[in-house]
């Protein structure tokens, strides 16, 4: 098989996992971002590294309401090195990398939740290396718990906002 033949297969393959329902932690949310990602390579390591989600955008419809999440959401959950993991396709069998053992970095910039995720030596992170290489991802969604008092709510143009929000995993 051809490396074209295989990263074709593997973007289908992809495609397909995305259309079936994933299964989220209780209670979680999971939104779409389409800020970069992109692949690194420092000290012989290799990285994903990009936004998983943006401050101050005004989502799209989500049923009825839309949400924008404001700057410091994260900061409550970065402080607390909750253990949150760099997951393909949000699927506890891709798992990329966590920030318990380090291999995943999580900070809040001007832009939104920034990441570094140090890709490991697996078939998942050798599939994510590739696809990144190729172009093949260009956005990232994270599965996510609004913690008590964690939004307000408004009748205006953005109804939803996120101020204090539980990062349970991010995906390509």
């Amino acid at each position: 098989m051809t490396n074209e033949q295989r990263i074709s297969r593997l973007a289908a393959a992809i495609a397909d996992e995305r259309r079936e329902a994933r299964v989220l932690p209780s209670g979680a949310e999971q939104r779409f971002c389409s800020a970069s990602i992109r692949s690194e390579q420092a000290d012989g390591k290799r990285y994903a590294v990009g936004h998983a989600a943006t401050f101050g955008t005004l989502s799209r419809d989500l049923g009825g309401f839309k949400e924008r999440i404001q700057r410091g959401a994260f900061s409550r959950a970065i402080a607390a090195r909750q253990d949150c993991k760099f997951l393909l396709n949000h699927s506890a069998d891709h798992l990329i990398a966590r920030v318990a053992n380090n291999s995943l970095r999580l900070r809040e910039d001007s832009v939104g939740l920034a990441f570094r995720a140090e890709i490991p030596n697996t078939t998942a992170g050798d599939d994510l290396a590739e696809m990144l290489a190729q172009g093949l991802l260009n956005e990232c969604s994270f599965a996510f718990t609004i913690g008590p008092d964690g939004q307000r709510w408004s009748k205006q143009t953005d109804p939803a906002t996120g101020e204090n929000i539980d990062v349970r995993d991010l995906t390509d």
